[in-house]
């Protein structure tokens, strides 16, 4: 089955990651960088009934900025152990969500998270392997978060 037939849509992610960004606490008023160009990249894989991966691309200054207030520290004195977390977790939540979906056995896998330079903003977030099932930018705090949906073929990674 396709992640449109086990219900895995733009409208379901959306609202799954939402839901995860409510579940936080609420960020202080951000001054968002503008000129810091890293961003935070998380993987989680789904295998079973349906074989995919949920990628989220979170900018490094919103990372901080959810990370300050999941710690309670100030935004600028984040860690980037810190940030991978707070987007890891995000991934973590989307992914679980997804599962929920599958129709049928599903195994996920912890996220593989990652902070990177600016050459990781290109469009795709996830590996080229598979079929973008959902491509989702979601604004939040005056940035965008990217969510994208990999469906892989059975037997791919």
């Amino acid at each position: 089955m396709s992640a449109l037939e086990h219900g895995i849509t733009e409208e379901a992610v959306t609202t799954f990651v939402a839901e995860a960004l409510a579940s936080f606490p609420e960020p202080p008023s951000p001054a968002l960088s503008r000129t810091d160009a890293r961003v935070v990249l998380a993987q989680a894989r789904l295998s079973g009934a349906w074989n995919g991966t949920v990628a989220v691309r979170v900018p490094s200054p919103l990372a901080a900025c959810l990370a300050s207030a999941l710690f309670g520290i100030p935004a600028e004195e984040t860690t980037p152990a810190e940030r991978t977390d707070v987007v890891a977790e995000l991934c973590n939540t989307v992914a679980g969500n997804v599962k929920g979906l599958v129709r049928g056995a599903a195994v996920l896998s912890l996220p593989s998270v990652a902070e990177r330079g600016p050459e990781a903003m290109g469009h795709h977030t996830a590996s080229p392997a598979g079929v973008v099932a959902v491509n989702l930018v979601h604004p939040f705090l005056g940035r965008f978060i990217v969510v994208q949906i990999i469906e892989h073929r059975d037997g791919e990674p």
